[in-house]
Order: C-alpha cells, then sequence, then structure tokens
C-alpha cells in the first residue's frame, strides 16, 4: 500500500497542473547536506484543522503557508530554518511534519 500512496504522492508532486515550482535550500551550518538550492516541485494546501463538519471541506480553500513536497526530491530531510523559494516568494521553514510511510512532508511556512 506503501508504494502505491508514494507513487501517487510522486505523481500529484510533478503534475504541472497541481504543484508548482520550487527551490529549497538548507539552513546554514548543515555541513552534511548539499550546498545551494534543490530544485523541486510542491503543492499549496489547505490545513485540515477546523473542517470537520459535514460540507465543510468544501470551502476550505489553499493556504499560501502550507505546502508539502515528496521527500525523495530533496537528497536530505527538511528541517525547520530551512529555505523554500517559490518564484520571487522565499520563506523560511516553521515546521515540518513527515507523513507516516515518509513519502511526503508537509510544511509550514514563516511570513
Amino acid at each position: 500500500m506503501s508504494d502505491a500512496f508514494a507513487a501517487a504522492a510522486r505523481a500529484l508532486h510533478r503534475d504541472p497542473n497541481a504543484s508548482v515550482e520550487a527551490w529549497y535550500t538548507a539552513a546554514p551550518g548543515r555541513s552534511s547536506v548539499p550546498s545551494g538550492e534543490q530544485p523541486l516541485r510542491v503543492t499549496r494546501t489547505a490545513p485540515t484543522e477546523g473542517y470537520s463538519l459535514p460540507g465543510a471541506s468544501r470551502k476550505a480553500s489553499t493556504d499560501p503557508r502550507h505546502v508539502t513536497l515528496c521527500l525523495a526530491d530533496l537528497p536530505y530531510e527538511p528541517l525547520a530554518g530551512d529555505v523554500l523559494r517559490i518564484g520571487t516568494e522565499i520563506s523560511k521553514v516553521a515546521v515540518v511534519e513527515i507523513d507516516a510511510e515518509r513519502t511526503q512532508a508537509t510544511i509550514t511556512l514563516s511570513k
């Protein structure tokens, strides 16, 4: 099941209609990771808190501070303090949540 989920996550993140091009940079001081920007694709997501009422999910909109990425697209694990650039928008990673299958990460960006 996790192989199918991983394949679906990769397909979603590579779909140009569902994702955007981005560049990920590890925070300074992480000596065991490659330096410079790492290209990848991310999807903007809607936070799930507060959407448990019937029909409420239809009213949810994407939040530019929440993105997901495939862990396979990065040569290292994302951490708080790293930097994500989407177009000209540069944000610091505030929170990283990795799914149980370790296929994707949901990232909350600081403003």
